[in-house]
């Protein structure tokens, strides 16, 4: 869509030519406003007359429907070092209840715990939190930030990012910590590509503690993103998916506690890595490294 706006789009109408997957569904949920133009997905009929090529005239029509359910919280801490740049650690604090929208859990109502996605994350920004209080890298100042509503669309996060506070803090650059429980055999870092900086820094933060996966874009679905879309260098820190996932059976039993251990010591490395890097360079990642990071979650 970016791309398309860029090259002078005025609208842009989508249809899935590959059997192999699914449209989307006509109900909407984690809903982002990413674009300033029209955009619709086209099927059925719409769909066969595009594909031949058919000249015809089309009326659309939408209707939107906003439903206040409540009121959520940013939680965040803040680390005054008096230095010109400001460094975010954050991890979203919010899960899914007793399930419905957003769950793969096809049962009656149960508690979705969460332990992995996102206690692990916010546990892990809290260590982080407490390191960094104590630590002499004294030239970025610190944000730990729990958001709220990454489950909704990524609200917390972006509600953030078009803050005043994000405006004042002169943002570095993000670290997001989400789903940091079940560490096998990689752990996964997204957004590698989002500053030439990251390079060096990550090989040298984690020696050979750590086999780490490197996806230059910054595709996946977490409040990171948010950061990104302001031209943020922001890094993802993530174990991967499994089949507990947005599920009732996602909990603390099934936490790998000395992996987890193992990565918020390798984000204290990194960080602490960038601390006399300076006000790091912003590239966006091409349009192909963006392809890689979707195709992980396919």
């Amino acid at each position: 869509m970016k791309a398309a706006v860029e090259r002078g789009a005025v609208g842009i109408i989508f249809i899935n030519t590959d059997k192999n997957f699914k449209n989307p569904p006509k109900q909407l949920y984690q809903v982002r406003d990413t674009t300033t133009i029209p955009v619709i997905f086209a099927t059925g009929k719409a769909f066969k007359l595009i594909l031949d090529g058919t000249k015809c005239k089309a009326k659309m029509q939408v209707s939107l429907n906003r439903n206040a359910i409540s009121t959520c919280f940013n939680i965040a801490g803040y680390i005054d070092n008096k230095a010109q740049t400001t460094v975010v650690v954050g991890g979203h604090y919010d899960h899914l209840g007793m399930g419905g929208e957003g769950s793969r859990y096809t049962g009656p109502p149960a508690i979705h715990n969460g332990a992995d996605d996102n206690a692990s994350g916010t546990t892990g920004m809290l260590e982080l939190a407490r390191y960094f209080l104590k630590s002499d890298k004294k030239n970025n100042n610190y944000i730990f930030i729990g958001f709220s509503a990454e489950e909704e669309g990524l609200i917390g996060s972006s509600s953030f990012v078009n803050s005043d506070a994000f405006k004042k803090a002169n943002v570095n650059f993000m670290i997001n910590l989400d789903m940091i429980g079940r560490l096998r055999k990689n752990v996964i870092l997204f957004g590698t590509g989002t500053s030439p900086a990251w390079k060096k820094a990550i090989k040298k933060a984690n020696g050979k503690q750590l086999k780490i996966k490197k996806i230059k874009s910054g595709f996946g679905g977490s409040d990171h993103q948010s950061f990104i879309d302001k031209g943020i260098p922001a890094v993802f820190v993530f174990t991967g998916l499994h089949s507990d996932y947005h599920t009732p059976t996602d909990k603390i039993e099934k936490i790998n506690f000395e992996g987890e251990t193992k990565i918020v010591k390798f984000v204290e490395q990194l960080i602490e890595t960038m601390d006399n890097k300076g006000n790091i360079t912003f590239t966006q990642p091409s349009f192909l490294q963006m392809l890689q990071g979707i195709r992980y979650f396919l």
